[in-house]
């Protein structure tokens, strides 16, 4: 059997965990295609397709000449459109919002593609029935983020936004000092209203529900492609080239797999187009009720709970295995990681410059930041966290130091928002989180510095561990000026022409099982696939046994038996209910 996908996605606090990776090396500028009404794919990054597509910008007015230009990439399946064992297209999303499909699509395809493809070696003169399908991965860069145009712009430059940036790590966080939660809410204020106020027209056009649209259009589009590649009919040669051929608008139905935000971004889509579903798997499931109300807090539920998770970790592994042994109880180390914060938050790490590097410090609001990103992942994360942490305890600080040059990658360089031949693509994708939450969410402009410091430390009740950074997510939008044009305002639930595969860790720090379960109430014959592991989404840590019934799904609509758990294939990281951090 193949291994298992693994793959970082974007997560609903906006915490940057992907780098360009091999995108810069390739030297394609998305500036070079055409934009056209139908999909016009050219190759590009070196094995992918790439293609901009004409889009409304406001759907209410479809024909008008405000248009976007939608950034769509794809990985070919690993057969032609014609091959009786070709399944289409699967549309992708790593969350966020504000992710980039390009770069999911560009540092994860080929792990996605190789999880829901037919298992087994692929030979000439197979047929579909004995060995399965093979799909094209899709995406694409929402409203606003990154390749897509019009831009959302918040900063005249990357100069100016690199500097905003590192004076916003200098703040510190929530509890990092007494004056840091003031700092912090100035800072989002003023982003707020450099975003909701710039002259780009696509702020009020950034909401979920139009993003919805796009990729209902994007999936008649990939209809179109696929009819085309094979014999038409003469109904199809009659619309070739009309802007919706009626054959092709009824026959598009959705394959989709959506992570984090992405989930939120699925089941709104199969509110307003239930009867265009194929397939969808919604991994790490947001309650879209909540989402759209504008109360996010009770995502945190489990995040304590997680945490925890990495003392059990960590004091079961022994000092030969985790850095940050201190005792063979789990609440040793828990103890020694309060009073490493209570140090640090008076007393900062100072890190002597060392080869390149110039001099650093680590402070609490950084070690915060670590613990934030490392629970997402814990397979990939827990023994370098483990290590970090052990770095500014015995007071030296140079890995993290290293681990923050990483993680922070600001960027100075100027160019084209379109070319991705420069160090750092101006994609401002965090801004365009707060684009999307902004709008998508209530009217916040009543909401005080006062209201909201109360709101913010009440979080700490549900989790100490993880408030001081959640409470950063929606902070601009109090001064947000823009409001969502057609921004979806209904209740999410339907009857969807095929049911939904609901995926949830036992134990997510952003999107707890108990918001799959109440999803799955409001589509009917949806199942919910629990895996018996700890972090964000099912693929923070590996199961051949959810990799298997997530193909299963896309290769024959099959669902899992309702009840089935999944355990992952390190038995380490498997969830424990404890409490009492």
């Amino acid at each position: 059997m193949r291994s298992r996908a693994f793959f970082p996605i974007r997560v609903l606090v906006g915490i940057n965990v992907l780098t360009l990776g091999h995108c810069a090396a390739d030297g394609f500028a998305w500036d070079s295609l055409e934009t056209q009404k139908q999909l016009s794919f050219q190759p590009c990054y070196h094995g992918f397709q790439c293609s901009r597509l004409d889009l409304p910008l406001d759907w209410s007015t479809p024909d008008s000449s405000d248009r976007i230009s939608l950034a769509v990439i794809k990985l070919p399946a690993r057969v032609t459109a014609t091959d009786a064992r070709y399944g289409g297209s699967i549309i992708v999303n790593p969350g966020g919002p504000g992710g980039s499909g390009v770069r999911h699509v560009l540092s994860n395809g080929r792990s996605i593609q190789q999880t829901v493809d037919a298992d087994g070696e692929l030979r000439d003169g197979q047929d579909a029935a004995s060995t399965g399908r093979y799909f094209d991965i899709v995406s694409f860069d929402p409203r606003g983020v990154a390749n897509t145009s019009p831009a959302m712009d918040c900063f005249p430059s990357n100069y100016a936004n690199a500097v905003w940036e590192a004076q916003m790590l200098g703040d510190g966080i929530m509890g990092s000092s007494d004056v840091a939660f003031d700092n912090n809410w100035a800072r989002m204020q003023a982003l707020g209203k450099a975003c909701s106020w710039s002259k780009s027209p696509i702020i009020p056009h950034m909401h979920t529900a139009a993003v919805c649209n796009d990729m209902r259009e994007l999936i008649v589009r990939l209809e179109a492609e696929r009819s085309d590649q094979g014999p038409e009919t003469s109904v199809q040669r009659h619309h070739h080239q009309s802007q919706q051929p009626l054959t092709v608008v009824s026959k598009a139905k959705m394959q989709y797999w959506g992570q984090s935000y992405g989930t939120l971004l699925g089941m709104t889509f199969a509110t307003m187009f239930p009867d265009h579903i194929d397939r969808m798997v919604l991994d790490g499931v947001v309650d879209g009720q909540d989402y759209y109300a504008g109360d996010w807090a009770r995502w945190l539920v489990d995040a304590d709970a997680v945490m925890q998770s990495f003392f059990e970790y960590c004091s079961s592994r022994g000092p030969e295995k985790c850095a940050f042994y201190r005792g063979s109880k789990w609440q040793d180390i828990a103890s020694s990681l309060r009073d490493l914060l209570d140090t640090i938050r008076t007393d900062p790490v100072v890190v002597e410059p060392l080869n390149s590097s110039g001099p650093d410090i680590i402070t609490h609001g950084d070690v915060m930041r670590l613990i934030r990103v490392s629970t997402y992942y814990p397979e990939e994360k827990f023994d370098q966290m483990a290590t970090l942490l052990n770095d500014v305890d015995v007071r030296n600080g140079s890995l993290f130091s290293r681990h923050k040059s990483d993680m922070d990658n600001l960027c100075v360089a100027e160019g084209d928002q379109f070319n991705v031949t420069w160090p750092c693509p101006r994609d401002f994708e965090d801004h365009a989180r707060l684009g999307v939450l902004c709008t998508d969410g209530p009217d916040f402009s009543n909401v005080t510095k006062a209201d909201f410091k109360e709101k913010a430390y009440a979080l700490t009740a549900l989790t100490k561990w993880f408030a001081p950074t959640a409470a950063l997510m929606a902070m601009a939008c109090p001064s947000w000026n823009a409001r969502g044009v057609g921004k979806f305002q209904g209740h999410i639930g339907g009857n969807t022409s095929h049911p939904i595969l609901l995926v949830s860790p036992t134990l997510d720090p952003a999107t707890p099982l108990r918001h799959a379960h109440l999803t799955s109430r409001v589509f009917p014959g949806s199942v919910v696939l629990e895996q018996n592991s700890i972090g964000h989404c099912s693929t923070s840590v590996a199961s051949d046994c959810t990799v298997s019934k997530i193909r299963e799904y896309f290769q024959t609509g099959k669902l899992p038996e309702r009840g089935t758990i999944c355990p992952p294939n390190d038995k380490s990281f498997m969830a424990r209910r404890i409490s009492g951090t």
